[in-house]
């Protein structure tokens, strides 16, 4: 989700360049047939070449630091607003009755502990979630490097749908037990 949200905030910086650039203030920089050719909409802009990285470096990397930076950011966002961080999920497993061997069982407890994970796993995975996206695009990878994760996050579930399928067909108990029957 974090490389989607971005994507998005990146592509709306050349509409509003073009719209801009129609009423007649190029603030964010000019627009050609679509493409940006100069300004922040212009390094805004996803490289789409390795040959960028000698031509111009510059771009390319203010481009990486602001995509892999903003996916950490909607990345710390995203958890926290879907209910994944370290309070709601103390809440959670506190409420399921879940002890760690050798803690004391309090929700203030697994919070802490949490703490220490959650939020490090969150910026790691953002960042490396918008540095794989940021080289699908560099490396002009087809449907870009949205494209590529929405691929494979699509694909892996269909894969985890067929391989439940096979689990129950393989063990019939295992279906009344999950009440598919």
């Amino acid at each position: 989700m974090p490389v989607i949200l971005t994507s998005a905030l990146l592509l709306n910086i050349q509409l509003f360049a073009a719209m801009f650039q129609k009423l007649g203030f190029p603030i964010l920089g000019q627009v050609v047939n679509g493409r940006a050719i100069n300004g922040f909409a212009y390094i805004m802009t996803p490289p789409n070449s390795l040959s960028l990285l000698i031509t111009d470096p510059l771009r390319v990397l203010i481009y990486a630091l602001i995509f892999i930076g903003s996916c950490i950011l909607f990345a710390i966002l995203w958890v926290e607003l879907s209910g994944i961080g370290p309070k709601q999920v103390s809440k959670q497993l506190h409420g399921m009755g879940m002890q760690i061997p050798g803690h004391r069982s309090s929700r203030a407890h697994f919070e802490k502990i949490l703490k220490r994970y959650i939020p490090a796993i969150t910026v790691l995975g953002g960042a490396f979630v918008g540095l794989l996206a940021f080289g699908a695009d560099l490396t002009s990878a087809l449907g870009g490097g949205t494209g590529v994760l929405l691929t494979v996050g699509i694909l892996y579930k269909l894969y985890e749908e067929i391989a439940q399928e096979q689990l129950m067909d393989m063990h019939p108990m295992l279906r009344k037990f999950l009440g598919d029957e």
